[in-house]
């Protein structure tokens, strides 16, 4: 028996350095995070969707000293052009 495929809505496009992105889509968040100890993951895959835009997800991370690990995670979503979505 044959399984159903479902199509895929988009594909991921090839890793990227993520800070000069952190620091173009959102400064003041960047640097706040780092800031406050967090460091931001140091690649990234955007995501070019159906619709023509594509997604970036960043994401920080903070090491406690009890060894539990804080992350926080900001999704932008721009078109290719390279302006920020209204």
């Amino acid at each position: 028996m044959s399984r159903r495929r479902r199509p895929r809505p988009g594909r991921h496009l090839p890793p990227h350095d993520a800070a000069p992105l952190a620091l173009a889509l959102d400064p003041r968040l960047h640097e706040t995070l780092t800031a406050d100890g967090f460091t931001l993951a140091p690649t990234l895959r955007p995501y070019l969707r159906q619709d023509g835009r594509v997604s970036v997800r960043l994401v920080w991370r903070c090491r406690a000293q009890t060894g539990d690990t804080v992350a926080i995670t900001a999704t932008h979503v721009v078109r290719v052009e390279g302006r920020a979505e209204p």
